[in-house]
């Protein structure tokens, strides 16, 4: 890493800080918060609202950085993205969808007409340049991602630690805006008895994250925890008579909560887990060498099954 880097990491990292500090400060007085109640209380920890100010927050840093900041890569789907415009009106448009999603609660079929359409310009773009079967897939991989990185935000800190790892060895600058995003992600200790944290990603900053995974296929080990997460509960959800997409509060994180450890140590403790996943995934995607990612995922599968075992079943209260 060269002095330049250095400073453009670090004023990314700022820029994110003090876009966090000073949109939360707007967001109540815009209703741009998530606050307990109606139905989805119970499930809420914190007893204030809480701005959901990460998507733009991370948006404007990584405007600081340049378009650096999400330049495409050619491993996966990555060889089928489009130009650069097409690619920004998708960014773009899935954080205008996770806002928008923040603010009035979408239904889960709207939600996903949605992202469909905020999906849309990517597709038309790689479909004029590469044909239909690639906009397909893109539209496959971005709707997996923006659902994946959106039920994993269940914890204080969980998604943007995972972020800062996965894009760590793919594109260094999204890392630098989500560590720049997370001491106000992970301060709820220090904000008395209201138990909430100064500022959420919310849908808006996990469909940014998930726009970002899309551009960066390196970073897509950074996936396989959410997922296995995903299908463990969409398996007892079902089990139970419930819906795969009902919230709850027995994700891995809760879980793990429940030993008494802090929301710092869940989000490291989760990085720990999928580290192998993000850095074997990123290594094998570069050299092109299937083997390290196989090694990787299999190493992270089992240190989530073992953190499982470690980890007490919760009860949903709702």
């Amino acid at each position: 890493m060269n002095l330049e880097f250095a400073v453009r990491f670090l004023c990314v990292a700022a820029a994110a800080s003090v876009a966090t500090a000073l949109l939360a400060r707007v967001a109540p007085r815009l209703g741009w918060t998530d606050a307990p109640e109606g139905s989805e209380a119970a499930r809420k920890l914190q007893r204030s609202a809480v701005p959901c100010v990460g998507g733009a927050a991370l948006l404007l840093a990584l405007g600081c950085g340049g378009t650096q900041s999400w330049a495409p890569q050619a491993e996966l789907w990555g060889r089928w993205l489009p130009e650069f415009g097409w690619r920004l009106a998708t960014l773009v448009g899935v954080f205008a969808v996770g806002a928008w999603d923040d603010r009035a609660g979408l239904a889960p079929a709207p939600k996903a007409l949605a992202q469909l359409a905020a999906l849309t310009p990517l597709a038309v773009g790689s479909a004029l340049e590469h044909g239909a079967g690639p906009a397909l897939l893109l539209l496959f991989v971005g709707l997996a991602a923006l659902n994946l990185l959106n039920t994993f935000d269940n914890a204080d800190g969980a998604l943007a630690s995972l972020c800062a790892l996965g894009f760590a060895l793919t594109t260094s600058l999204v890392s630098a805006a989500c560590l720049g995003f997370l001491p106000f992600n992970l301060d709820a200790a220090r904000r008395g008895e209201s138990r909430a944290p100064s500022a959420y990603l919310g849908d808006s900053g996990a469909f940014v994250l998930a726009g970002l995974v899309l551009l960066q296929p390196r970073a897509a080990g950074l996936l396989l925890v959410p997922a296995l997460d995903l299908a463990r509960l969409s398996v007892l959800r079902l089990r139970q008579g419930s819906r795969p997409w009902r919230g709850d509060r027995r994700h891995l994180a809760h879980r793990l909560a429940a030993r008494g450890l802090t929301p710092a140590a869940v989000a490291v403790l989760q990085c720990v887990i999928a580290a192998p996943a993000c850095v074997f995934g990123a290594r094998a995607l570069e050299r092109g060498e299937p083997w390290p990612a196989l090694v990787g995922c299999g190493a992270t599968l089992g240190a989530f099954l073992l953190a499982l075992r470690a980890a007490p079943e919760t009860a949903d209260p709702a």
